[in-house]
């Protein structure tokens, strides 16, 4: 985040786990665009794996313009996950198309020994 300090990109912050915690939207890291105070309270979420769910989550309540989203801006959502869904009540199949219409593009990072095979 502090690479892009000088350029017109924002940043919001949703954590999930099969509960959802939403650190600061677009409008907060616009105010207030210091990573390190916005980020001081992070901690892990201990729980299950609601990846789907928490995709739609994000294409509904955290992109949107009351939250500070640009109709205009490319849109990009890195999902940082372990890599394993677990008794999400959602599927992908349920929740891609909705990201796709409203175009924004995603990326996932696995972060478990388990995402890495040798």
């Amino acid at each position: 985040m502090k690479h892009f300090h000088n350029t017109d990109t924002q940043f919001a912050l949703m954590q999930y786990s099969h509960r959802f915690r939403e650190h600061f939207d677009f409008s907060q890291y616009r105010r207030r665009p210091d990573p390190d105070g916005l980020l001081s309270s992070v901690v892990h979420l201990m729980g299950l794996t609601y990846t789907a769910t928490a995709i739609q989550k994000v294409v509904q309540e955290l992109f949107t313009s009351s939250k500070g989203a640009r109709d205009e801006a490319t849109k990009v959502l890195i999902v940082i996950t372990d890599g394993e869904k677990s008794r999400d009540p959602l599927s992908y199949s349920d929740v891609i198309p909705e990201a796709e219409r409203a175009g924004i593009i995603r990326y996932a990072i696995g972060v478990r020994s388990g995402c890495v095979e040798n």
